[in-house]
């Protein structure tokens, strides 16, 4: 699983941003790989041309995107890998969501804009992700608008916007990660559509109230 960390920190080089969050997503099926989606805390112009008079707005940089290849022979076997990524990057807490095939009968158009989303899908009219082979990430979205999906998301301490913030997390690294195997042990679903929150990191010191 370190490898996983490895390209992630690699990423982290190559693009120089900071990172708002990381998400990941797999259809449920037992060989549908697993995306993560490291999304980015900056802004690009969609074009270097200029024009005089005309201001282009910005537009939020891409997506990144890694792919893990199955088989999995277990649904916890992709929650081992997202919670052992969000611990070595220093993360307070995983979100983990079972969600519904948004095409089933009864769902939302809003269930259906949340799978695009879980997919790394934005309209038709703007890319949100950078991805070199599209089409098979659209035909697991395919595949999880009828079976169903897993989607986990945290925000990372080291490389990210949280690393402003003040620490008191003692398990953390003065770069904001963490080192070791992860502590946190996958939990069984609890049906669709209720989340499921690990939380990570340790303060042992005492806090006293501020005196007013």
């Amino acid at each position: 699983m370190k490898e996983i960390f490895d390209d992630v920190t690699a990423q982290m080089e190559a693009i120089r941003l900071p990172l708002y969050a990381v998400s990941a997503t797999a259809a449920q099926a037992a060989d549908s790989p697993l995306y993560l989606f490291l999304h980015w805390h900056g802004f690009q112009r969609s074009t270097p041309l200029q024009l005089r008079g005309i201001s282009i707005p910005a537009r939020p940089v891409l997506s990144s995107l890694l792919k893990v290849e199955g088989p999995w022979y277990s649904d916890l076997l992709r929650d081992e890998l997202v919670l052992d990524l969000a611990w070595r990057l220093g993360a307070w807490d995983v979100t983990r969501i079972r969600a519904r095939g948004c095409n089933q009968i009864g769902a939302s158009q809003r269930e259906a804009l949340q799978c695009r989303q879980a997919f790394g899908e934005g309209d038709e009219d703007h890319t949100v992700t950078l991805d070199d082979a599209p089409q098979a990430r659209h035909d697991a979205m395919q595949l999880a608008s009828r079976r169903g999906y897993w989607r986990w998301m945290f925000h990372p301490v080291k490389g990210g916007l949280w690393s402003q913030l003040t620490q008191d997390d003692e398990t953390l690294d003065g770069d904001g990660a963490r080192t070791g195997p992860c502590p946190v042990a996958p939990l069984p679903t609890e049906g669709r559509g209720r989340p499921t929150v690990y939380r990570m990191g340790r303060i042992a010191r005492l806090i006293l109230p501020s005196r007013l």
